[in-house]
């Protein structure tokens, strides 16, 4: 009975380090999505930059 007790335990720490293990690289995944989109907005903003330099009046 112990040594059933202590493999269920044994099953249900790995099962709870698989999912921390997914957890965290979803937040990885999670994490370079805000970091791509930044850069997206960060290149979005500089050609509107550009483009507002280009269109706009020449001081």
């Amino acid at each position: 009975m112990e040594f059933y007790d202590l493999r269920f335990n044994a099953a249900g720490d790995r099962q709870i380090k698989n999912f921390q293990m997914k957890k965290h690289s979803f937040n990885i995944i999670q994490l370079l999505m805000i970091i791509g989109i930044i850069l997206m907005i960060n290149v979005i903003s500089a050609f509107f930059h550009i483009a507002v330099d280009f269109t706009g009046d020449k001081r």
